[in-house]
């Protein structure tokens, strides 16, 4: 009788937020400034939300909430610094309102293999990668307690799954650290009625290496069992879905957008 209580307390007592948390959601999106996380921030925004656009690179973040026209700020900050990502969220804070949504876009990538990867590209992949989206995690899942409600989704990779080729160990093995970290926040923090997911695409056609690279481009291509490249607007969707109260059932999972290219 006391488990259920407790789990009555715990649990079937937020399945329902405040109506005001959804009329008027904020989210915070980081590397937001170009590719997946440009197209992540608009779609969000062509959902209603208010979006908090995050990026290494101030111009980056500025062109990203030009292209929102409606109500989003932009942010300039680094991900792997404690005080930028308080400072970020103060802002976005004030001038938004408090995030009930984050995507952790951000990231970097380096094709080093093993015994070409330097100390320092192993560590700033960790920085950003890891200790980023952890930063940015725990920061939003604080205001998120507040709410009674949240929605945290993980830009992972199919390098969370398998190995990247040309190799990239630093790469592949900060997203399999990040996808663990998804599971583990999402267990711990279901009690707050914060949903924690992960996004991991493929090979998606982002900036111009498809065209800069045709020959890798049409290599992965015939792998693919959709026989073609993702689109960052295809990844953005899955986002939008994580994000939106029709998940609202779903914590600690990864959807893959990759066209079945793992399981090929």
């Amino acid at each position: 009788m006391v488990m259920f209580s407790l789990w009555t307390e715990g649990v079937l007592q937020r399945e329902l937020p405040d109506a005001g948390v959804l009329a008027d959601r904020v989210a915070v999106v980081t590397g937001a400034g170009q590719g997946i996380g440009r197209a992540i921030a608009l779609d969000l925004a062509g959902d209603g939300i208010k979006v908090g656009c995050l990026d290494l690179s101030a111009a980056a973040a500025d062109r990203t909430v030009a292209m929102i026209g409606g109500q989003a700020r932009a942010v300039a900050a680094d991900v792997a610094d404690p005080s930028d990502v308080d400072r970020a969220f103060d802002e976005i804070h004030r001038s938004l309102g408090v995030p009930s949504i984050l995507v952790n876009n951000a990231g970097i990538y380096a094709q080093a293999g093993m015994f070409e990867l330097s100390d320092d590209v192993w560590e700033r992949h960790i920085d950003v990668n890891v200790k980023g989206g952890f930063l940015c995690l725990q920061r939003a899942a604080d205001g998120m307690k507040t709410l009674g409600y949240g929605k945290i989704v993980n830009i992972l990779s199919t390098s969370a799954f398998v190995a990247s080729a040309p190799f990239k160990p630093a790469y592949d093995a900060s997203k399999g650290a990040l996808r663990q970290l998804t599971v583990a926040a999402a267990v711990e923090l279901g009690r707050f009625g914060i949903r924690v997911n992960g996004v991991a695409p493929g090979h998606i056609r982002a900036g111009n290496w498809a065209e800069e690279r045709p020959e890798m481009a049409a290599h992965y291509i015939r792998r693919i069992p959709l026989g073609r490249l993702g689109s960052v607007e295809e990844v953005a969707a899955a986002v939008t879905f994580l994000c939106s109260p029709k998940s609202d059932y779903i914590t600690g999972q990864t959807l893959v957008v990759d066209g079945g290219w793992i399981v090929a």
